[in-house]
This record gives structure tokens, C-alpha cells and sequence, in this order.
């Protein structure tokens, strides 16, 4: 059994882990949008026990993807889902692994993005 640790601040790149428990995380990473997520951790989805994901600050479009796919994942299987603020790709991962050992996570039923700057969606009115 293990954890899904997803990661899509940045963007144009993924990371993803998957964690398990007294375990040491093993952080990949893809390059390209959200979209290679879930074909990339499908095999693994059967025996998913929680998710951990990073929920901003990050990108407009690529936080919000991870975060969607999370919440999706979450809710399809009925597993924890924790958010996790960014604090750098080896800190935020461990961070992760952490609450894991010690079961120190704190679960949500709905994870909300946190964005870096107000989306630039349209074109403001004059």
C-alpha cells in the first residue's frame, strides 16, 4: 500500500512519488502538463491508501491541475487527501514522507489551489 505525492506548481513540469510507510521517497519527474499525470501513475492506483499534494503557491493552470486530479483521485476511491504547501522538491516531498511515519498528516475532504498571482483569464475592460 502506499501514498501518491503529486506536484505540478511549475509549470510545464510534474513530480510525483510514491510514499510508503518508513519508506524512502524516490521523487520523478516528468516534463509537460497535467494531462501525464494520471496515465503515469495508473498502474499504481489500485492500492493508493492517501495522496499527498502540493497546493500552491504555484502557476494558475499547473496547480490547478494537480489539484483537480487529487481532489478526482480522492473522491473516486474515498481515500485522505492532504495538501502540502511548496517549500522545494526535496523539503516538501520529505515534509510528505514525514507526516506519513508518524501519521501527523492532516486529511481534507476538498483540497483548494493556492495560485501565485491573480489569474490573467481575459482581457481586462477598458
Amino acid at each position: 500500500m502506499s501514498w501518491l505525492y503529486i506536484d505540478t506548481h511549475e509549470s510545464g513540469v510534474i513530480r510525483y512519488a510514491l510514499l510508503k510507510k518508513n519508506g524512502e521517497p524516490r521523487l520523478k519527474i516528468i516534463e509537460g502538463r497535467g494531462q501525464k499525470l494520471l496515465p503515469a501513475v495508473a498502474k499504481n492506483m489500485g492500492d493508493l491508501e492517501g495522496i499527498f499534494c502540493i497546493s500552491g503557491p504555484g502557476s494558475f493552470s499547473a496547480i490547478r491541475t494537480g489539484v483537480l486530479d487529487a481532489n478526482l483521485i480522492a473522491r473516486l476511491k474515498s481515500i485522505p487527501l492532504v495538501g502540502l504547501h511548496y517549500l522545494g522538491d526535496q523539503e516538501t516531498v520529505k515534509v510528505a514522507q514525514d507526516q506519513l511515519d508518524t501519521n501527523s498528516y492532516s486529511a481534507t475532504e476538498y483540497l483548494a489551489p493556492v495560485y501565485d498571482a491573480e489569474p490573467n483569464i481575459t482581457l481586462p475592460k477598458a
